[in-house]
């Protein structure tokens, strides 16, 4: 059914209820006057009588008194005229007849009165303000057949009887046609009024029946929107309003069906993002679960960086004993070339003792010679010792490399190893070269002490000469310590960058071990989070969407 002819059969209805209610209120407005006029006619049948007793009660023929005309008019004409008008407005109050009846019946009470006082002027306004009376009925004709009686009424009395109408003997037909102008007169500004309440009775019909069609089209769209509501609240969201409901509704409802859509659309919304959230939730745990066990294999690999550091360190330790231990043979070593040249001062003083001095050199540079030797063993030790501490900090370099900012410190710590094993390698090649030198000397003067026993007897200058290499053995051993100091050196200081090292790495260990407690506490909260979307997608759920 199209909006338009919705709209006509509304008006139609309208109109229809309008009339029924006019009809209603034009039947109630008439009942009450018939009963208000029904008693006013019985009051004034009653106040004729009064008037008639008052003012002329009896009337003398000859010296006996009767009963005055008046007073049999006021109870009989009274009764006649008041009657059956009085009965009318009980029996059947509304009726047309009832009020035609009363009209004319008013307006003959009227001419009664008028009567009864003898015509007095004053008594005319009676007319007038029955007229005014009559004018309540808001129907014209009421007022026509009021007009219509005190005009006939005048027309006959003021013609037969002009005493009871104008209270002279003789009256002027003039005073009939005056008295019927005067009547018609206000009679005309009367049935304006009654057209203007008519008129204002149909329009107080229209203004209710519409207000009762808003009535019911409020009740309708109340209805209508309940439902709406209803559907709703157990979560049917696909739920509009009922056939006309919207129209009854108008923009309430409208507004209420578009609030529906976009719950509806907001909820659609919200299932699809709840699966989605909950699919990436998925993911960014599976993702931050792999990071957490890269984490640990490099917090793993961090701990053996540290073990080996360590070992490093413990390996400098040694060695840096080592080498004081060999700065300890050097000074020996001194002591004893010291020994051998006091030895063979004293051996130009007594040639008896020299091979016996002779015999405890050679032992003396046999000895030497199995220490020089065991410093060549121990300067291989410290080569190789160089050459591992050069490919760990190499090897710390690269994984600097790989650690890109976080690891730059901890590169340059592994570039000053390396130059620092590159220091104790030049150097300790260099005492390798001394003690290569030492050993050729020490073998040579082994050598010539064989020969100085062979040859003692053959002369003092060979003494010489090997008081002259005992001398060269003196300064080279000098020489020599001073090298193994700096190599002494050089291990502590890198024993301490190795504890550096250590304790850098153990930092970073620690690091790496918080940051992976923080993406465990992460991941919680992102569980956490996976619940809830859970949750709410089961509470959505219950809503049913187109």
């Amino acid at each position: 059914m199209s909006e338009d002819h919705l709209e006509d059969e509304t008006i139609l209805a309208s109109r229809e209820r309008a009339a029924t209610l006019f009809r209603r209120y034009w039947r109630g407005n008439a009942k009450l006057l018939d009963r208000t006029f029904g008693a006013l006619l019985a009051l004034e049948w009653l106040s004729g009588i009064v008037v008639a007793l008052w003012v002329s009660p009896v009337t003398w023929e000859g010296a006996q008194p009767l009963t005055h005309t008046h007073v049999w008019l006021s109870v009989v004409l009274g009764g006649l005229i008041v009657l059956p008008p009085l009965l009318l407005s009980f029996l059947k109050p509304g009726e047309d007849a009832t009020r035609y009846m009363i009209a004319a019946a008013q307006m003959l009470v009227s001419s009664l009165l008028i009567h009864l006082t003898g015509g007095r002027i004053e008594t005319h306004f009676h007319i007038f303000g029955s007229l005014s009376f009559l004018a309540f009925y808001r129907d014209w004709k009421v007022l026509a057949i009021a007009v219509t009686v005190t005009t006939v009424d005048h027309l006959f009395r003021g013609s037969m009887f002009p005493l009871s109408v104008y209270g002279v003997a003789q009256a002027s037909p003039w005073r009939t046609v005056e008295h019927a102008g005067w009547v018609v007169f206000q009679s005309g500004f009367l049935i304006q009024a009654c057209r203007i309440g008519k008129r204002e009775m149909q329009s107080r019909a229209q203004q209710t029946a519409r207000l009762e069609l808003l009535n019911e089209r409020s009740r309708l769209a109340e209805r209508a929107m309940l439902e709406l509501v209803s559907s709703v609240s157990i979560g049917d969201l696909t739920a509009k309003l009922a056939p006309g409901g919207n129209q009854a509704a108008g923009a309430l409802g409208n507004g209420l069906e578009g609030m529906v859509d976009n719950l509806s659309r907001l909820v659609r919304q919200v299932q699809t993002l709840g699966g989605s959230v909950s699919q990436t939730t998925g993911q960014l745990d599976n993702g931050i679960r792999d990071h957490v066990d890269s984490l640990n294999q490099q917090a793993m690999l961090f701990l053996d960086l540290s073990g080996s550091a360590h070992q490093i360190s413990e390996s400098l330790d040694q060695l840096a004993h080592s080498v004081k231990e060999i700065e300890s043979v050097a000074g020996q070593t001194a002591d004893l070339a010291s020994q051998s040249q006091q030895s063979l001062t004293s051996m130009d003083r007594t040639m008896s003792e020299m091979a016996s001095d002779s015999f405890d050199i050679a032992g003396r540079l046999a000895v030497l010679n199995e220490k020089a030797s065991n410093i060549s063993s121990v300067l291989t030790t410290i080569n190789k010792v160089a050459d591992k501490t050069n490919l760990l900090s190499l090897n710390a370099s690269i994984e600097a490399e790989k650690a890109g900012e976080s690891g730059r410190g901890f590169a340059v710590v592994a570039l000053e190893i390396r130059r620092l094993a590159d220091q104790t390698a030049v150097a300790t090649l260099d005492v390798e070269n001394m003690i290569n030198q030492m050993q050729t000397a020490v073998v040579a003067g082994v050598r010539g002490m064989d020969s100085f026993v062979q040859r003692v007897k053959d002369g003092a200058a060979e003494v010489a000469e090997v008081g002259e290499q005992l001398r060269k053995i003196i300064d080279g051993v000098n020489a020599m310590i001073p090298y193994f100091q700096a190599v002494s050196q050089g291990i502590e200081s890198q024993s301490g960058l190795a504890d550096e090292i250590r304790q850098s790495l153990d930092n970073l260990s620690d690091a790496m071990n918080t940051s992976v407690m923080s993406i465990q506490e992460s991941a919680e909260v992102l569980q956490e989070l996976r619940d809830s979307v859970s949750v709410m997608s089961s509470e959505v759920r219950q809503f049913r969407v187109a």
